[in-house]
């Protein structure tokens, strides 16, 4: 039997329970800064839902393991700017990015 400490936040104890139909039977910890719960991880500590860019290295280096590579989380980006910088080069490049 694997003991562990599970790293989630209240978030992803959500989108466990709309995967899974069912909440966790554990309470969440919360770590405010992913790169400590990567560490944490790879350190035997626990599991968490991270994104991509910060684990690949790390899956590469063989320190982790996605255990369910087929579910993906979708984040929706807001960029806020004052309406008079509307049309300023750099907002404009950054809208071109994240419409990409």
């Amino acid at each position: 039997m694997w003991n562990c400490t599970v790293l989630l936040s209240e978030e992803r104890c959500f989108l466990i329970e709309k995967e899974f139909n069912k909440r966790p039977e554990i309470q969440p910890s919360h770590i405010p800064d992913l790169r400590a719960v990567l560490e944490a991880i790879e350190n035997n500590m626990g599991i968490s839902a991270l994104p991509t860019y910060l684990i690949r290295d790390s899956i590469e280096a063989g320190k982790t393991k996605m255990l369910f590579p087929q579910l993906a989380v979708e984040n929706t980006i807001y960029l806020a700017y004052k309406m008079e910088n509307q049309d300023h080069p750099h907002v404009l490049e950054i809208l071109r990015w994240l419409n990409r």
